[in-house]
C-alpha cells in the first residue's frame, strides 16, 4: 500500500484545480512471503554475542489467538530490552541525550521472523542475544538478534524463536542530524 498525507481541500472553495499540497508518503508492506522452513535457523556469525540475557516469559506477554508463539510485540520488547541494555542502560542513554546531547533511534527492522510453531509456554525461560557490527563510524550500529529457548543447552536442540536484525542510528539532538560522535565507553562495548 502506498499512502499520502495531502492537505484538506474544501469542495465548496474554489481552489483553480490546484492539486492538493503533499506532507508526506510511505510505503506499507503488511506481510512478505513466508520462507521455506518451517524452522528459523541460528545466526551464523564468527564471533560471540556482545550480549546475551535471560528472562521469563509471563501469561501476559502471549497473544491469545496464538499462545505457543512469542508474539512480534513481546520479540521487538525483548530485543529493545538487550539493545538498551548494551548501549549501557537507561541511565546511561540519559546521560549521553543530556551531556553529548546524543539520542539513539531505530531505523529499520528487517528479516524479523518468528516460529509459530507451539514451542513455548508461560513461565519458560528464552535467551536474547545480540551481535553487533558498527557502520559509517559507528553513526549506524547493526544488531543481529535472536531469541531462543532454554529447554536445552545443546545448541542442536535449541529452537530459535525469533530473530531479525535491528539498525540503529545516534542521532545529535541539536542539529537533528546523525552523528559518528558517540562514546568511547559506548564504542567499545559495542
Amino acid at each position: 500500500w502506498s499512502l499520502e498525507m495531502v492537505e484538506y481541500i474544501d469542495s465548496e472553495m474554489d481552489h483553480n484545480d490546484k492539486p492538493p499540497k503533499i506532507y508526506n508518503t510511505a510505503t506499507v508492506t503488511i506481510s512478505t512471503p513466508a520462507k521455506t522452513s518451517p524452522y528459523i535457523s541460528l545466526f551464523v556469525v564468527d564471533k560471540a554475542p556482545i550480549l546475551t540475557k535471560a528472562f521469563t516469559i509471563h501469561r501476559d506477554e502471549f497473544d491469545v489467538h496464538m499462545p505457543g508463539a512469542i508474539p512480534l510485540s513481546t520479540a521487538l520488547n525483548l530485543f529493545e530490552r538487550v539493545r538498551s541494555d548494551a548501549l549501557g542502560g537507561p541511565d546511561k542513554l540519559r546521560q549521553m541525550q543530556e551531556d553529548d546531547n546524543i539520542i539513539w533511534v531505530v531505523t529499520s527492522v528487517d528479516d524479523l521472523q518468528i516460529d509459530a510453531r507451539n514451542s513455548i509456554r508461560p513461565g519458560d525461560n528464552v535467551v536474547v542475544s545480540m551481535y553487533c557490527t558498527m557502520k559509517r563510524m559507528g553513526m549506524l550500529v547493526v544488531c543481529d538478534q535472536e531469541i531462543r529457548s532454554t529447554l536445552s543447552t545443546d545448541d542442536e536442540d535449541t529452537i530459535v524463536l525469533a530473530k531479525g536484525t535491528v539498525t540503529i542510528c545516534a542521532i545529535d539532538t541539536i542539529r537533528g542530524r546523525p552523528t559518528s560522535k558517540i562514546p568511547d565507553e559506548v564504542r567499545a562495548r559495542l
